[in-house]
């Protein structure tokens, strides 16, 4: 009853769907246009931190 090679092929898509989900996910999430704007902090004088991004 048990076939081997059935096992095999759906080992082998599993594997291969769940390596193209992980790449997917990886080349989204490193996107920085992906990544939201950061308008800055309110103070945005020359002692900020971070004065956000230029637009």
């Amino acid at each position: 009853m048990f076939n081997e090679g059935v096992f095999i092929m759906r080992l082998f898509t599993i594997t291969m769907t769940g390596l193209v989900l992980i790449g997917m996910t990886g080349l989204a999430m490193t996107n920085p246009a992906m990544l939201p704007r950061h308008p800055g902090y309110p103070s945005s004088g020359e002692f900020a931190n971070d004065t956000g991004r230029k637009t």
